[in-house]
């Protein structure tokens, strides 16, 4: 995981790394590990490689519906880091048009509270994700 983290430092590599549906299982996998070690590791990859990571329609995409599912599972939690990743990988993958849709359509209400909830904290840096978010 380590190596794959370094590795998406490099702008050459994201756009060959999003797409692979292989790392993007494992991705997933280590960011809902509850080791945090790992966890941190697969959200810094997901935050590297989100610019270019292409949504598919969840009915046909199991990688789609995990990704979506554990970001709004993560901005709800109670974990500072986790929503504040959370945000930024959902910042980046709306960044493409396509993805800014299915994401819209996606994401349910409760996630959509929460984020309005995030708003009235005195924290600036889940305030200014939040912002970025929305």
């Amino acid at each position: 995981a380590t190596i794959l983290r370094n590795i998406s430092f490099e702008e050459d590599n994201v756009p060959v790394l999003a797409r692979n549906l292989t790392l993007l299982r494992f991705v997933l996998l280590c960011v809902n590990s509850s080791w945090s070690n790992l966890n941190q590791t697969g959200f810094d990859i997901l935050s590297n490689i989100a610019w270019d990571i292409q949504l598919e329609e969840p009915e046909g995409d199991a990688v789609t519906d995990l990704m979506i599912k554990t970001l709004a599972r993560c901005i709800g939690d109670q974990d500072r880091f986790q929503v504040i990743s959370s945000l930024d990988v959902l910042t980046k993958l709306c960044s493409l048009r396509n993805n800014e849709e299915l994401v819209t359509r996606m994401v349910g209400s409760p996630t959509y509270r929460k984020l309005v909830d995030y708003l009235s904290l005195h924290d600036i840096h889940l305030l200014i994700a939040t912002l970025e978010c929305l």
